[in-house]
């Protein structure tokens, strides 16, 4: 039975993909429930909202999550002014949530914009800025980086998988070319 390793891998890696993905839709679930404890925003069409936070640093960071985004995908431009009104990130996004660092120039007040760009439906937003610090513990690392590795461990699932798919066709091969040559010493 030497020749049947590429099915326990197949199941194998199946089993590992289940985990992973099971893993994976509990830590996206926490992670969205922290973002939401933040507050959530409705934003009419072809309006905006806007969050003031102090930044000391030289480093600002800002997270933007849409929580109703399944239902209704989201199409949004997000801005973010220093203390003296000048634009220092303008993004235009359409995930479900976004997150980026950027350079603080000068410490005071940052302004983060997130505007609606559609014109017939309100969103939900959930939204911080300040320092890539706070920034980290509002939304939780430690949740982050288990959604991380839970996605890793998909991909290792996946891996083990192809390896068993490839195991699988380069024994069928073995087999025929034994068979086809007499030997039948492995087949049992």
């Amino acid at each position: 039975m030497r020749l049947q390793r590429g099915y326990v891998l197949l199941l194998a890696g199946g089993a590992i993909v289940a985990a992973g993905l099971a893993a994976s839709l509990y830590y996206v679930s926490e992670f969205l429930s922290e973002i939401e404890r933040t507050g959530v925003h409705s934003i009419a069409p072809r309006d905006s909202f806007e969050v003031v936070q102090g930044i000391g640093g030289t480093q600002g960071a800002y997270f933007v999550a849409f929580p109703g985004y399944e239902e209704n995908p989201v199409a949004a431009t997000i801005r973010v002014t220093d203390p003296s009104g000048d634009t220092v990130v303008e993004r235009e996004i359409d995930l479900p949530f976004y997150s980026e660092q950027f350079a603080a120039q000068s410490a005071g007040n940052y302004t983060l914009a997130v505007l609606n760009s559609s014109s017939d439906s309100a969103v939900q937003v959930s939204a911080i800025i300040g320092d890539p610090e706070t920034i980290a513990e509002l939304v939780g690392t430690s949740t982050i980086a288990s959604s991380a590795v839970a996605s890793f461990i998909v991909m290792a699932g996946i891996a083990v998988l192809v390896a068993g798919g490839a195991l699988i066709v380069l024994d069928r091969r073995r087999t025929q070319k034994m068979k086809q040559y007499g030997d039948l010493s492995d087949l049992k």
